[in-house]
């Protein structure tokens, strides 16, 4: 039994209920955060936004807060892995440049940022084939849509 990348918080949650045994007679209290209403989620991003709000908020439940420090965590780690994406590609490194694009394309993908992790997937796709000059070739689309994504989130979270 599993659950795919990326789920929902709700979906975990319902997965571990049905996992955990309580060896008898136990209620189990509702969590505060389901009985209060959640935050409304942002409005709907236009078409070539660099991230998709739905996404995020299904993910968090619509908690402003959470979605907050998620976003933070992105930016926090965005950066060293796209140098690491930027040093392999210069070293010719094609199983780091496969593993680095893969973790940038699920996180991407876990915010809601699907042209950033479409990119970082065409990279992946040419690191894990050994494909050195596609790989490459998308270097150009990796750091507009990387820069578009970081405007982004630093207007939605105040952070510079």
């Amino acid at each position: 039994d599993y659950l795919s990348k990326p789920t929902t918080l709700d979906a975990l949650k319902a997965k571990i209920e049905h996992w955990v045994t309580t060896g008898g007679n136990v209620t189990v209290e509702n969590d505060p955060a389901e009985t209060t209403a959640p935050a409304a989620a942002p409005a709907s991003a236009p078409a070539d936004a660099p991230l998709d709000s739905t996404t995020l908020n299904e993910f968090t439940g619509g908690d402003a807060s959470l979605r907050r420090e998620i976003l933070l965590q992105f930016m926090a780690s965005d950066e060293p892995d796209a140098a690491e994406l930027r040093q392999a590609l210069a070293g010719d490194d094609c199983a780091t440049i496969a593993k680095t694009a893969h973790r940038v394309k699920g996180a991407s993908r876990m915010i809601g940022a699907q042209p950033y992790a479409n990119v970082a997937e065409r990279i992946e796709r040419a690191g894990r084939e050994g494909d050195l000059a596609a790989a490459k070739g998308c270097i150009a689309d990796f750091e507009r849509e990387q820069a578009r994504l970081a405007a982004y989130l630093h207007s939605e979270t105040g952070e510079a």
